[in-house]
């Protein structure tokens, strides 16, 4: 994985997801450091939520994520706070862009993030 950002040392995996609303798996014990670190370079886009507190909120349709889904879901999700995405690419490059769905718009909420049965 790329050196050129920051918060690519803090993480497991690229993320996943969407471009409005990518998953972050990150490294045992860099919980703290990513999230301070996301907050200083995307707070004025997204907002940066853990997993458990996305479920609570209904993000996923459902508030109890099955533990068999769960770990695909990686630890955070950031949301899209206006009408951009968010890119990335191997070499550490994060690009924030113009949207499409899955943010916090008026009518992106009207639909779960993420719909998932029980």
């Amino acid at each position: 994985m790329g050196t050129d950002n920051p918060l690519f040392s803090l993480l497991k995996t690229l993320p996943t997801g969407e471009p409005r609303a990518p998953f972050f798996h990150v490294k045992d014990g860099c919980d703290a450091e990513f999230f301070d670190k996301f907050i200083a370079l995307f707070g004025e886009d997204f907002f940066l939520l853990a997993i458990e507190d996305a479920a609570d909120l209904g993000l996923f349709g459902i508030r109890n994520i099955n533990l068999a889904v769960r770990g695909r879901f990686g630890d955070y999700v950031a949301i899209a706070k206006h009408a951009c995405t968010m890119e990335f690419s191997e070499n550490g490059n994060f690009i924030v862009d113009k949207g499409v769905h899955g943010g916090l718009t008026k009518n992106e909420i009207e639909i779960p993030l993420f719909h998932l049965k029980n």
